[in-house]
This record gives structure tokens, C-alpha cells and sequence, in this order.
């Protein structure tokens, strides 16, 4: 029964964290329901926002950042005041209000300060968590309640990335051992993973000495890339921005969208291959319109199973295909080998080729 209880809390947060309209929304506390007070809580905010949508926490100070800031209240659609919990009562929060931002507004706003816009479409990301105190000894960490990891989901949400915790079956202790996670045994990790059909992966692990000092390390993979970071501190608070932080500097770099000039901008040719039938054409077509790094893209051939598309991108082809590769739905055909390659493609004598695979 325990484990039954625990899979259906676990499944709970299988799902990304919130939807894409929470990207421009807020939620923060505020003193009262006064005029003063409401102006003070929509400034942080905006702030809020501006580091969720851009994947930066440098947005809110640039120029055009502090003055959108200050006159918050222009890229408010709507806001609404929220009852604190009882766990937010006893940290002192009295109030809450909730801000939705005008998305149109706040990308134009990033776009003009030179920052990038991260796409709503963003990796999803399986934390596995274990700790080492004085008090219960090394234990795998499986209640989303616990504090540690209770502070790493708290700061993905924060920071706009999706999340998401291991159900910690039979399955998943059959794979992945206490051992084998202290470790940071990347082999394990990754096979544990599979089943959650996820590409990026998180693991934390915890140890606190008898004097009260946390020692944490992070390790993250994400489309056969890794990266380890650690600290050391007194404050446990502190550890759920530290450890998701990287993380997500490392997945806005490679997938946010940065600032172009129209005149960077021009029409590109692209193929899509294994378009079989009216059903996969309709879905092709959609799905790509649909794509915040495609400004624009019209059908200019069929030729049996393939598309021939002109696109007006917004991006590298490089970054399109890391975005494209989140859904699984298309995939680049012969990467370019250098750079200079990369320069050439979408050109008319050599387009850049794709594959529908239309799961």
C-alpha cells in the first residue's frame, strides 16, 4: 500500500510543472491588498517573468528590464490576490498575488534588450536525489516532500524548467542501486532513466557532517553532454539554486532564442522526408507553423514522400534541430560537419534535410 501511495503522489508530478501560460505568470507575496503594496509585489514579478521566459537571470537588470520593471503594471492582462497555506503562514507570508503578464509585450521587451526568448517547448527534467546525515545515514531520497528536493523542484519552477521525480518502484530499485546513485554512476543513472523517456537527468547528492554543514553535488546529462558541479554551506536554502541553476543556464544557452535583426533574416530551403499520406502532410505543416524558431514557412513542392519547404528562420539550423529533437517528432539528416558546412545550408543548391517521423 505504501508504495502504491507514494507511485500515485510521484505520478502526480510526472506531468511538466505547470503549463506554457505560467511561463508569464507570477506569484509572489505582497504585505496587503493596498495600491503601494500591489506595485511593489508586480515589480518582483515582472522580474519574475523576465527571467523564467528569457532563461536569464541577468534580464531583469538590463536597461529596458529595470524600466519595464518600474512600470510593471502596462504588461499586467490581469492579477488576483491568493491565501497563503499554513506552511506559508508560519514563514510569515500573510498574502500572495498572482500576476499574468501580456506575453506579446514581454518578448517585444527581451527582443529590444538584446536578451533571448527560451520557447515554451522545453526539456523536461528527471531529478534523482540521496542523502548522507548524521541522524539517518545515507538513504535514497523519495518523498517529494523532503526538503532537498522540495527546494530543487521550488527553483525549477522559478526558473521555468520543467521537472519531474522517479517513482522509485521495484523497477527503479532493481536498476538503480543506493550504491550506484551515491557514486554518480552515470551508466546506471542513464539506463534507470530510460523508462521516464526523458533527455536531460539531474542527480544530487547530499551529505551533512555533525557539525551542520551541507557538501552537495550535481550532475547533469542532457543529449550526451555532461556537466558536475559542487558546494559547500551552512544554509540548506541555499541548495536548490545552486543545484538547479547550471542547469538551466547550460539548457536556455542551447535553446533560447536570441535577438535578430531582420535583416539576419532571409528564407531558407528545407526538405522533410517521409511524408507518406494527407494525414502526415497536415500534420507536418502544422506542427512546423507552429515552431517558435520558424518566423514563417510555405510549401513550395511535393515530391512523392517529401516536402520541399522554404523557412524563414529565426535561429541556427543548429537550434532548430536541438528544438525539433525535444519532441522526437523530426530529425536532421547529415548534420553539417563544421561550421563552414553549417553557413551553406538551406541554400538553394543544398538543403537542409529532415525527417518526419510523425510519433
Amino acid at each position: 500500500m505504501r508504495l502504491l501511495i507514494l507511485g500515485v503522489l510521484m505520478l502526480a508530478l510526472t506531468a511538466p510543472t505547470w503549463a506554457g501560460s505560467e511561463y508569464f505568470s507570477a506569484q509572489v507575496p505582497v504585505a496587503s491588498q493596498s495600491t503601494a503594496d500591489r506595485k511593489t509585489a508586480l515589480v518582483q514579478a515582472m522580474a519574475n517573468v523576465l527571467i523564467k521566459v528569457s532563461g536569464s537571470l541577468d534580464a531583469p537588470a538590463t536597461e529596458l528590464g529595470m524600466k519595464a520593471q518600474a512600470n510593471a503594471g502596462s504588461y499586467v492582462q490581469q492579477f488576483r490576490y491568493i491565501q497563503p497555506t499554513q506552511t506559508m503562514r508560519e514563514q510569515g507570508i500573510a498574502l500572495l498575488l498572482k500576476a499574468d503578464f501580456d506575453p506579446g509585450k514581454v518578448r517585444q521587451l527581451l527582443k529590444e534588450s538584446g536578451q533571448g526568448v527560451w520557447p515554451m517547448n522545453r526539456p523536461q527534467a528527471l531529478i534523482w536525489a540521496i542523502e548522507d546525515t548524521p541522524e539517518r545515514g545515507r538513504q535514497i531520497i523519495t518523498d517529494p516532500e523532503h526538503p532537498l528536493v522540495k527546494s530543487l523542484v521550488a527553483r525549477a519552477n522559478e526558473r521555468g524548467l520543467p521537472v519531474l521525480l522517479p517513482l522509485w518502484d521495484l523497477d527503479d530499485q532493481i536498476l538503480l542501486s543506493e550504491e550506484h546513485l551515491w557514486a554518480q554512476d552515470e551508466e546506471a543513472i542513464l539506463a534507470a532513466s530510460t523508462r521516464y523517456d526523458v533527455n536531460t537527468v539531474l542527480s544530487a547528492r547530499y551529505s551533512q557532517t555533525s557539525a551542520q554543514q551541507w557538501y552537495a553535488t550535481w550532475q547533469f546529462h542532457h543529449a550526451g553532454e555532461r556537466r558536475s558541479y559542487d558546494y559547500n554551506t551552512f544554509d540548506a536554502s541555499e541548495l536548490g539554486a545552486v543545484g538547479v541553476d547550471p542547469l538551466v543556464a547550460f539548457l536556455a544557452e542551447r535553446y533560447a532564442v536570441q535577438s535578430a535583426s531582420d535583416e539576419n533574416e532571409h528564407l531558407q530551403v528545407m526538405t522533410l522526408n517521409g511524408v507518406s499520406d494527407y494525414k502526415d502532410y497536415d500534420s507536418a505543416l502544422d506542427y512546423l507553423a507552429k515552431q517558435p524558431l520558424i518566423q514563417q514557412v510555405a510549401l513550395v513542392a511535393v515530391r512523392d514522400n517529401q516536402l520541399v519547404l522554404h523557412i524563414l528562420l529565426s535561429a541556427s539550423w543548429a537550434q532548430l534541430s536541438d528544438a525539433l529533437a525535444l519532441d522526437r517528432k523530426i530529425r536532421l539528416l547529415n548534420p553539417p560537419e563544421d561550421l563552414q558546412a553549417e553557413a551553406m545550408l538551406g541554400a538553394p543548391g543544398r538543403p537542409a534535410q529532415f525527417q518526419w517521423l510523425g510519433r
